[in-house]
């Protein structure tokens, strides 16, 4: 190979291989196959990432340890032995501890926050503006953005004025494929942690309006979360699964009539939405912001009126099934190449041609395979 061929390596730093973060890198690994990636995290508990490699390209993975000066050392040594092309720090803690020390050994770095911490709704107004304080002096050191859509993109340039910012529009690495017909074993299902951002409350008044409303059917939240959170829900006969690997929490959101999205904020499209619409499910979401950027899926602002459609569709095969081909567009494979062009070109655009040429030959760690 020629030096003008070496491939960019890109290395990606995670606090945690979980949920929606996971699930984006793995579609960002995908879309951009002409690279070489290593990831850097800590594999959440009870969650696999799965198998993920780029058509052409190579994915490594390195483990991160779970203690905060742990994973500083970690990462400083993972910069200095892979001596990547780029850097590219996933969500908030990942972000203010990786950005730092690749400014220190002078490697571009790619940011992309998966929701900015300034937006959550369960802190007060004075945590908010440290986390905002926080944001707005990392952006200074910021090379460039991997934004969710729209909204993010906004926020990210009130951020900086300097920094590259490219609308990864979220999408699949791949539609799920189930290998046999899965039988509809419960009504309505969600997916994600149970926490103040993904609305439990929300979805607890819905469920307890259907009970209300004579429905004696079945919901599931497949994830974990806050023990309290957790709670409720079953005691409102909500069936909470725990973490499951991707293979799993696909077979049973395929159990499912009905995907319900009740997030009180989102940085863009949730990933669980998009996975949800390529199994051909109905979906029905609270009408936040991010949900507005795709057609597809049917958004209410009331707990009253979310009900009343989840009957409707639930009494008419022929309602649901209007709806979820309507959905079925939120999941097509041009958003997987827009998301492919738009991440590339950010990339190619930080590492010039003569920094791949002239990198050094790098020791990579001991790996094992997404």
């Amino acid at each position: 190979m020629v030096a003008s061929e070496r491939r960019i390596r890109v290395l990606h730093v995670s606090e945690t291989l979980g949920s929606g973060v996971a699930t984006a890198l793995q579609a960002y690994i995908s879309a951009t196959p002409q690279f070489d990636h290593i990831v850097l995290a800590s594999p959440h508990r009870g969650y696999s990432i799965g198998k993920s490699r780029g058509a052409a390209g190579s994915v490594a993975f390195i483990e991160m340890r779970a203690r905060r000066l742990q994973q500083f050392i970690d990462t400083a040594r993972a910069l200095r032995c892979t001596q990547p092309d780029l850097v590219h720090a996933h969500s908030s803690w990942a972000g203010a501890l990786a950005r730092p020390l690749a400014r220190l050994m002078s490697y571009p770095i790619v940011y992309s926050p998966h929701c900015y911490a300034f937006l959550r709704e369960d802190v007060s107004r004075a945590a908010r503006a440290l986390f905002w304080l926080v944001e707005r002096v990392l952006a200074r050191i910021t090379s460039g953005y991997a934004v969710a859509g729209p909204f993010e993109a906004r926020l990210s340039r009130r951020l900086s004025r300097r920094a590259l910012i490219a609308e990864v529009v979220p999408a699949l690495a791949k539609n799920p494929i189930l290998t046999e017909t899965v039988a509809k074993t419960h009504d309505i299902c969600t997916v994600g942690r149970i926490c103040p951002q993904k609305g439990p409350e929300f979805f607890i008044e819905v469920i307890d309006l259907l009970h209300e409303a004579g429905w004696h059917g079945s919901a599931t939240w497949i994830g974990a979360g806050d023990e309290r959170e957790e709670g409720l829900l079953r005691e409102r006969g909500i069936c909470v699964t725990g973490w499951q690997n991707r293979d799993d929490v696909l077979a049973t959101m395929s159990g499912s009539r009905i995907y319900i999205h009740t997030a009180t904020w989102e940085a863009g499209f949730p990933y669980a939405v998009l996975e949800a619409a390529a199994l051909g499910l109905p979906i029905v979401a609270r009408a936040i912001g991010p949900l507005r950027d795709r057609t597809g899926p049917e958004l209410f602002s009331s707990t009253s009126s979310m009900a009343e459609r989840l009957l409707e569709l639930l009494d008419s095969e022929d309602e649901s099934a209007k709806l979820a081909r309507s959905c079925t567009q939120s999941a097509g494979p041009a958003w997987k190449e827009l998301q492919g062009v738009a991440l590339s070109t950010l990339y190619r655009q930080l590492v010039p041609v003569q920094s791949v040429q002239g990198r050094r030959a790098s020791k990579i760690f001991p790996t094992k395979g997404l």
